[in-house]
């Protein structure tokens, strides 16, 4: 999820939340409808605002490519961001 409002300081800068969700853990039946529950919540609350992206993280890193002009490698293969 990315919010698009800004950051807690008024900096203007969107945020990005991510949470791995382990199945073993939410896979469980008692706790896969909690999660539903938040989840639904969570994506009523982004159609109403319009401030939130519930997205993967590879439409993240597309679209950081996009925005921040990440030149393609040669060959066409993609940039590796690993630190060296």
């Amino acid at each position: 999820m990315q919010a698009t409002a800004g950051g807690p300081d008024g900096s203007g800068q969107p945020l990005v939340f991510g949470f791995a969700l382990h199945p073993y853990i939410v896979g469980q039946p008692h706790r896969l409808r909690q999660l539903r529950r938040v989840l639904t919540h969570i994506k009523a609350k982004s159609e109403e605002s319009g401030v939130v992206w519930m997205t993967t993280p590879g439409a993240v890193a597309e679209h950081a490519a996009k925005v921040l002009e990440v030149p393609a490698a040669a060959g066409g293969e993609a940039l590796d961001a690993s630190p060296t």
